[in-house]
């Protein structure tokens, strides 16, 4: 008897070793299913980002043809002399000049 118990021993020591193995390979294994999780997880954030820049550009670019489509018209509208003249142009003898309409009525006299 006294020859079998090294003999437990060693089976107990050998299952102690292969139970610490398993759980070492268990937890490595959990820590590289995290790490790939948190990667997914990097990537979808990128992502996300990469398209509300995209959506963010596409915003400003729209609002930059507005004001340029909005100054253009404004710069053809003023180069025409549209509603910035008065309605009389020249005099009533069609001499150039402004003419006085200080003290006209509204028949003219």
């Amino acid at each position: 008897m006294p020859a079998a118990v090294p003999i437990i021993y060693g089976v107990m020591a050998a299952a102690t070793v292969a139970s610490t193995a398993y759980t070492v390979s268990e937890s490595n294994s959990a820590k590289k299913d995290a790490n790939r999780v948190a990667e997914e997880q990097k990537a979808a954030q990128a992502k996300a980002e990469s398209e509300l820049k995209a959506q963010q550009s596409a915003a400003d670019a729209k609002e930059a043809n507005l004001v340029a489509r909005n100054t253009a018209q404004a710069r053809k509208r003023n180069a025409s002399g549209f509603a910035s003249r008065g309605t009389i142009l020249t005099s009533p003898l069609g001499v150039p000049g402004t003419a006085n309409t200080s003290q006209k009525t509204l028949l003219g006299m």
